[in-house]
């Protein structure tokens, strides 16, 4: 029977906010401004204690941080970012069910709010070919222009159904793990739903739902 594993990346596969990390390091290599970082750090403030939506969230921190900024360069910096962080960054306990499924013939799929230029190099270097993230488009110059997919909530629900339906996995033999309430969609349309390090609203809904929880 096919079985498809589904995994969330920051604060589940990643034990820290890849984005933010991200974030950090362009700042000390001179590629972005403080005061950008500054912005991104308000504009999650609102997102969790003043109602500022996660589509929000992401557009304003892209305009802040890498619009108009070369492709090109940015993908330099995510590599030289990951060979230096990745391991640092890596929740082994939680990479190892990954790798457990892919052993068991499992299909495994990684669906992230993280942007896609994160998302990709982080799923090729743990050998995952099914990886799904937030879009960012590119200009004629090379220069990001513009989000083109939040990859978040309902859209990984429909996601995972999608790919699901491809691979002819039906529903109850869905995995998903998850850390974030903000992913209640994806984790109610599985078969099984783990929480990995649950926020609180998450760990509620895990109690009340039977739902296993790893820490």
């Amino acid at each position: 029977m096919n079985r498809l594993s589904a995994f969330d990346l920051d604060h589940t596969l990643l034990n820290s906010n890849s984005s933010f990390r991200f974030g950090f390091y362009l700042h000390k290599q001179g590629f972005i401004k403080f005061h950008h970082l500054i912005k991104c750090l308000f504009f999650y403030v609102r997102h969790k204690w003043f109602n500022l939506s996660i589509e929000d969230l992401h557009y304003k921190s892209f305009s802040a941080l890498f619009k108009g900024k070369s492709t090109e360069l940015v993908n330099l910096h995510v590599e030289a970012f990951l060979n230096d962080q990745l391991e640092k960054m890596t929740n082994h306990s939680i990479v190892l069910h990954l790798t457990n499924a892919k052993k068991q013939g499992y299909h495994c799929a990684i669906l992230s709010g993280a942007p896609d230029f994160l998302v990709k190099p982080i799923a090729r270097k743990w050998g995952i070919q099914l990886w799904y993230a937030t879009t960012y488009q590119s200009d004629h110059q090379g220069n990001f222009s513009k989000i083109t997919k939040v990859m978040e909530g309902k859209t990984k629900a429909k996601t995972l159904l999608d790919l699901a339906h491809l691979l002819q996995v039906n529903p109850p033999e869905i995995t998903v793990y998850s850390d974030c309430s903000l992913d209640l969609p994806i984790l109610c349309a599985a078969g099984k739903a783990i929480g990995v390090y649950p926020d609180r609203k998450l760990r509620k809904l895990c109690s009340a739902n039977n739902w296993e929880i790893l820490e």
